[in-house]
């Protein structure tokens, strides 16, 4: 994908970039899954899971994250608070 990836943050969506996969752009996701490429900034209202072959060039904004080891991260990673809405 070539383009950003918006969810409202007050959904239940869930993203899931498989293996082998990339998006190029910006996600803003309340659940994200991440086992591909990611290059952009990402943005979680609750939770963020990067599996063993994810790669992550971009800043990660999270309230909730889980790495295993493996996992490639390019940024930095920022907390937010609990039901803190997506920054503008």
């Amino acid at each position: 994908v070539n383009g950003n990836i918006v969810a409202p943050n007050d959904s239940n969506a869930s993203l899931f970039v498989q293996e082998n996969s990339q998006v190029t752009g910006e996600i803003r996701a309340p659940l994200l899954v991440v086992s591909g490429k990611v290059s952009g900034d990402i943005y979680s209202t609750r939770r963020v899971s990067l599996k063993s072959t994810a790669e992550v060039v971009g800043n990660i904004h999270y309230t909730e994250i889980n790495v295993e080891q493996g996992a490639s991260i390019n940024g930095t990673l920022m907390a937010l608070k609990s039901e803190q809405p997506f920054p503008a």
